[in-house]
């Protein structure tokens, strides 16, 4: 799924370094020693420092998505923390009675770094208040977490199928050449579906990883079963949501935009619905609009 902070990031920043460092060494030398082409070395040279400035700005915009993440999370986490404290302390109840007990700041803390989490928060950016939390029961998460892994399955096939058949029809029909626009193709589609089906069975383990399940969902993020998942930040946008009644849980699935350099592309979020929260959920989805009625006019 979707994420500023995925390690991903950081990978193609510090590949793009490593191309870019031989580019500018080679383009500096060749300026002060390949007399009238110079000028072409030259240009080498200004392209791998551009590289590397692009490099640079990558690890810091990733270590800005990883402290923000990490502080949304974090404050996600209290706020239901404080809700659940101040309802017991109108009960009596004791904390270990609550369903689905999140973690402690300090434990989180010491996981995620407090130099982190202080640093986003000393910027301003906590979230706005959470606007739903919901725990299921054992058979009913069950059921959405076998049900999601189906769905994410057939969605790996049929991405990968249909890169290969566009990118075969393509090829076929620009240079003729069927054959190697299918072994072009069929590479391309086989690495994006696995990418994909890869990403589903990692969503699976987390789903069965406890016997139940809770979603906490805020204007610009979820945390499904602990899983930090992006609904608005500096590079990925609110798409929309709706309520989705014909699955078994029924689910709210969010969509999330964001620019590639091909044009923009979006991915989709299902949250089960728990049993009796369906009014809830329907005016949760009245709420998304309204928060991001600007962002979706525009």
């Amino acid at each position: 799924m979707p994420k500023s902070s995925n390690p991903l990031n950081l990978a193609v920043a510090a590949l793009l370094a490593v191309m870019a460092v031989p580019c500018m060494i080679l383009g500096v030398v060749g300026l002060f020693t390949a007399g009238e082409i110079a000028w072409v070395f030259g240009l080498l040279a200004a392209g791998g420092a551009m590289m590397i400035a692009g490099a640079i700005q990558s690890v810091i915009r990733w270590r800005k998505a990883v402290a923000e993440e990490e502080a949304t999370t974090y404050a996600m986490i209290q706020a239901i923390n404080a809700s659940r404290a101040a309802e017991e302390s109108r009960t009596f109840q004791p904390s270990e009675a609550s369903p689905g007990v999140l973690p402690d700041a300090a434990p989180f803390i010491a996981s995620a770094g407090a130099s982190a989490v202080g640093s986003a928060a000393a910027r301003g950016r906590m979230p706005e208040p959470v606007l739903a939390h919901w725990t299921y029961e054992p058979a009913e998460w069950a059921a959405y977490a076998q049900r999601e892994a189906a769905y994410r399955t057939r969605e790996a096939i049929g991405v990968g199928a249909g890169v290969a058949a566009l990118g075969t029809l393509f090829v076929g029909l620009t240079e003729g050449d069927w054959g190697l626009g299918f072994a072009i193709s069929a590479a391309v589609g086989g690495i994006i579906g696995l990418g994909r089906w890869g990403m589903a069975r990692s969503a699976r383990a987390s789903n069965l990883a406890g016997p139940s399940g809770e979603v906490i969902i805020a204007p610009n993020a979820i945390l499904l079963n602990g899983r930090y998942e992006v609904l608005q930040d500096h590079h990925f946008h609110f798409g929309g949501v709706r309520y989705v009644e014909d699955e078994r849980p029924p689910l709210l699935e969010f969509t999330v935009t964001w620019k590639t350099g091909n044009g923009p592309t979006n991915e989709q979020y299902r949250v089960p619905v728990p049993s009796g929260r369906e009014d809830e959920a329907h005016a949760l989805v009245d709420t998304f609009r309204r928060i991001h009625s600007g962002a979706l006019a525009g």
